[in-house]
């Protein structure tokens, strides 16, 4: 058996021959092949949304693995999202070129808490090491709650000071302005 993590060279021999009859010519380096084991299994090294986090009802699924990944092992069968144990409709893509698997919902999720599932008998990387995995996060279509009382001033702010304060506001998930873009002063009355 070939060891994991090794470097192998594999040369081919004088004497083949092409269909057509031509001979290899040994001496060239394309008649050399060198190759490492690979044994180790895939991890997620991103998740979009992330575990344990809350979200929108809209949203999709990103999940970015630490290597390539066979593009037939990820479908709606090996990669699938439930709720309350019942699996939810979803198309499923790769993009090789970065690594990221997609799974987009076919209809609005519903408030609670999803389960994204990956099948360990199917799922594997392109030397065939499997990779299983589940994490949860939360639906909600109730809009972001403020967390306590902005900081440093808490519920009093002196209005002479005020142009010269910086406030803290922390909220209970990831918010956006609408429309888009990062918050900031326009974004808040």
């Amino acid at each position: 058996a070939l060891g994991a993590g090794k470097v192998y060279e594999l040369t081919v021999a004088a004497g083949v021959k092409d269909l057509a009859g031509n001979a290899i010519d040994a001496a060239a380096t394309s008649s050399k092949l060198t190759f490492t084991v690979d044994s180790a299994a895939p991890t997620i090294s991103t998740r979009a949304p992330a575990a344990s986090s809350t979200v929108g009802n809209s949203t999709s699924i990103q999940l970015t693995f630490s290597e390539d990944m066979d593009a037939r092992s990820l479908d709606a069968d090996s990669v699938s999202l439930s709720f309350g144990g019942n699996k939810q409709l979803a198309a499923v893509w790769y993009d090789a070129s970065s690594r990221i698997a997609y799974l987009q919902p076919a209809i609005a999720l519903s408030d609670g808490v999803q389960t994204v599932s990956l099948d360990g008998a199917r799922v594997s990387d392109v030397a065939g090491n499997k990779i299983a995995d589940s994490y949860t996060f939360t639906v909600s279509s109730a809009g972001p709650s403020v967390l306590g009382t902005p900081t440093p001033c808490g519920a009093i702010v002196d209005v002479d000071d005020f142009s010269t304060q910086v406030m803290t506001v922390t909220f209970d998930r990831g918010v956006k302005k609408s429309g888009g873009g990062g918050l900031d002063g326009t974004a808040l009355n």
